[in-house]
């Protein structure tokens, strides 16, 4: 597991603070994946502080491939009804498979 804060987006090598008062600041809010994923994230920025908190929002979206059932003989027994319960769950552990790996 990695720490993303200072390494992607617009916090890259910078390392924003996420935590700051009139006593100080320091980094105490972070967004943590495996290395694997680093790929998927599309946008990650620590925005200044606000009014509404001393913790300052950490925004990032992660953008993967769009794909298709249709299009992909690996849920092919995913339109019959038979199978459909077996192929959630198998699909949620190839995805899991995926990241992990």
């Amino acid at each position: 597991m990695r720490i993303l804060n200072g390494r992607l987006g617009d916090d890259r090598n910078i390392g924003k603070y996420t935590y700051v008062a009139s006593t100080g600041s320091s980094v105490v809010d972070y967004v943590i994946s495996t290395p694997n994923m680093f790929k998927f994230v599309s946008h990650f920025v620590v925005h200044e502080p606000n009014i509404l908190s001393d913790h300052c929002i950490i925004d990032f979206d992660l953008t993967f491939e769009k794909r298709t059932v249709a299009d992909d003989p690996l849920y092919a027994d995913c339109n019959n009804p038979h199978t459909s319960v077996d192929c959630k769950y198998g699909t949620i552990l190839k995805f899991i498979t995926f990241i992990v790996n």
